[in-house]
């Protein structure tokens, strides 16, 4: 047999592939090894379990209960959802005695999913009888669970049992462990516990991956009680910093392992600054009018640095031809910094992330070499409207007594929409849907042609290899 795939799309150059094997290695169909017996036994235990799943029966309970603290988190799950199917009340009893710790801590669960508002004292009591303490990591967390599930589905406890739960979870935080750390954050912060935001702060501080940060910011923008203005300041300078920062982000070795193994870098998403703008918009509607003017400067959009820089004189209309015989030869001994520079000058920057830097309006061109060939790529800088991605498309609205609005749909809600009309600069247009008369796709794309027209071919040249590189300094298209 042979392995088929297909390259190209969207107007590019296409390819159809055959791969095959040639070589003495024997291709004949390997027998199956012998069947693991444990396995079977493990997946029929299983799906006896899942027999129940919305089923009651008399002695169901019996029959699930001894499979909740399983060795195997597929048959303790399986067990678990097979006795939320059961009536709470033939099983509430049992749960308040299991000497058990997992067994007890999945039917607490089981009971904090399936129970009513008036279960949650007696769930979150229940947990007493397994400090946190006596507990391994594995239990710590499913222990956890089931205080976030009980708060999430019944809204916060009474304040005698809120206050048992804060007094108990506070001595654990911080812990040694990120994963305990990261559920301890959201129960303190869901239950205002005095003190949270400091120790949530003092984490951010020294945490050493943007996951880490992220989650830490999130539960800071959500803490209601107990700011003061030191610690306000210091979120906000936190989130500050972590929004304009130009130095790379840091994730999980195996992580970061996964990336380097493909010749790639890890990069915030497109989004990411929204991400942080909510965060930053979430704790301000949160603040009083007094603190939104001690901390304006804070709460406004940090602004990027503006290089000034000299109108370009025309060079020349590029077409294609003009280049394709250089970009044929190899992109060897090119200039990263006239290719950056090049980049900057073809306003590239507004709208496409390249790398950590850039806008967010167009495609992202960090791997662009590894999906396009050179070709493909010169073609969609002289000619951006010959292939437009329907993901980028704008659409032409045609309005009541008024000119067409041309522009990307951004958002669009009972009443109105918002389009992006541009993208250089960020600019939108609201329109209410019933002045809306019409809706067409644009043939044209929303990036102009002549962008590279003030560029000399070496320039050219250069702002390929930036773009081949992925914004790599080190790449071979830059080596003498």
């Amino acid at each position: 047999g042979a392995l088929y795939f297909l390259t190209g799309g969207r107007g590019t150059q296409a390819g159809l592939y055959r791969v095959s094997y040639h070589g003495t290695e024997s291709v004949s169909p390997v027998e199956p090894a012998e069947t693991d017996k444990s396995a079977i036994a493990a997946r029929t235990v299983r799906r006896n379990l899942e027999a129940w799943h919305g089923k009651t029966g008399d002695g169901a309970v019996e029959k699930i209960w001894p499979h909740l603290g399983h060795s195997d988190r597929w048959i303790r799950y399986a067990a678990r959802i097979a006795l939320e199917s059961q009536p709470v009340a033939t099983w509430q009893g049992r749960a308040a005695q299991e000497p058990n710790s997992l067994t007890g801590l999945h039917a607490w669960l089981a009971m904090a999913r399936v129970g009513g508002k008036e279960r949650q004292p007696d769930v979150l009591k229940g947990l007493a009888r397994w400090p946190l303490d006596s507990l391994s990591e594995e239990e710590k967390l499913l222990k956890l669970r089931v205080v976030q599930v009980s708060l999430a589905r019944h809204g916060l406890p009474s304040a005698d049992v809120a206050a048992m739960a804060v007094e108990k979870l506070s001595r654990q935080f911080p812990s040694t462990s990120w994963a305990l750390n990261r559920e301890l954050a959201e129960l303190l912060t869901a239950l205002n516990a005095p003190g949270v935001g400091t120790r949530m702060l003092d984490l951010l501080q020294k945490a050493p991956t943007q996951q880490e940060k992220m989650h830490l910011l999130a539960c800071l923008s959500r803490l209601k009680e107990g700011w003061n203005a030191a610690d306000r300041g210091r979120f906000l300078a936190l989130l500050r910093a972590t929004s304009t920062s130009s130095e790379p982000p840091q994730f999980p070795a195996d992580f970061q392992q996964w990336f380097s193994d493909v010749g790639s870098k890890p990069v915030n998403g497109a989004s990411f600054p929204r991400f942080l703008k909510r965060m930053r918009d979430a704790a301000s509607a949160r603040m009083s009018a007094e603190e939104r003017e001690q901390f304006a400067d804070l709460l406004r959009d940090a602004e990027a640095p503006k290089k000034a820089s000299a109108p370009r004189a025309f060079v020349k209309k590029w077409a294609a031809g003009d280049i394709s015989n250089d970009l044929a030869a190899s992109l060897r001994g090119r200039n990263f910094a006239k290719g950056k520079a090049a980049y900057e000058a073809a306003q590239c920057l507004a709208c496409h992330k390249l790398g950590s830097a850039g806008g967010a309006t167009g495609p992202d061109l960090t791997g662009l070499a590894s999906r396009f060939s050179r070709t493909d790529i010169l073609s969609s800088i002289l000619e951006p409207s010959k292939v437009v991605s329907e993901q980028y498309a704008s659409t032409v609205f045609g309005v009541k007594d008024g000119d067409d609005v041309t522009g990307r749909l951004l958002e669009e809600t009972a009443d109105r929409v918002t389009i992006l009309t541009s993208p250089l600069t960020g600019g939108t247009t609201q329109l209410k849907k019933s002045d809306i008369t019409s809706r067409k796709a644009s043939a044209l794309s929303s990036m102009p042609e002549g962008l590279v027209d003030t560029l000399t071919r070496d320039e050219i040249l250069d702002l390929m290899a930036f773009l081949e590189s992925g914004g790599d300094a080190t790449h071979q298209a830059f080596k003498k």
